[in-house]
């Protein structure tokens, strides 16, 4: 099982619902492509100060390598695999910065086998995100919206909602 943190976009001047709808699950931990390629994972998560920033660090490094006489490939290595490492340990912090410059807000974190299934238990928590039909519009999607939460408040779920890790000891 690993942890996903839910990012969607619900700022309200955002134009259209459509743009609303979208969300992106991010996994927590260590990530390998990170770490192999740093620069090329920044690029394609829109990671724009990251990217600049390993850029400046590894024109300094070298520099500083160069002019000072360091010219020990080896140790040029090392100091490279710890940059990428920091990389690698710090991707989802990286990218979910990133999506909060794009204007994506982590709204839910939850934990899943995959992606899929964390988007899944994502709105089942009740954490809706609202989609564009073209048969409905945004009142009937609020209508909706104050059934579900009617659900959610009926005291038959609040009795078969489970909280903490042992529900079974509860009597």
């Amino acid at each position: 099982m690993a942890v996903f943190a839910i990012y969607a976009a619900t700022s309200p001047d955002r134009p259209s619902l459509s743009q609303q709808a979208e969300a992106v699950v991010v996994r927590e931990g260590f990530s390998y492509w990170a770490f192999l390629m740093p620069l090329v994972w920044c690029a394609y998560h829109r990671a724009w100060r990251p990217f600049g920033a390993l850029v400046i660090l590894s024109a300094a490094l070298a520099f500083l390598f160069s002019d000072y006489g360091l010219n020990n490939s080896f140790l040029m290595l090392v100091m490279d695999a710890l940059v990428a490492l920091f990389v690698g340990l710090a991707a989802a912090d990286l990218r979910g910065a990133a999506l909060h410059r794009q204007g994506f807000d982590l709204v839910n974190v939850v934990v899943a086998d995959k992606e899929d299934t964390a988007l899944l238990r994502h709105l089942e928590q009740g954490f809706v995100v609202r989609k564009e039909r073209p048969d409905m519009s945004v009142g009937d999607i609020q209508t909706a919206m104050k059934g579900f939460n009617a659900d959610l408040a009926s005291p038959t779920y609040r009795r078969s909602a489970i909280l903490g890790l042992f529900p079974e000891a509860r009597r």
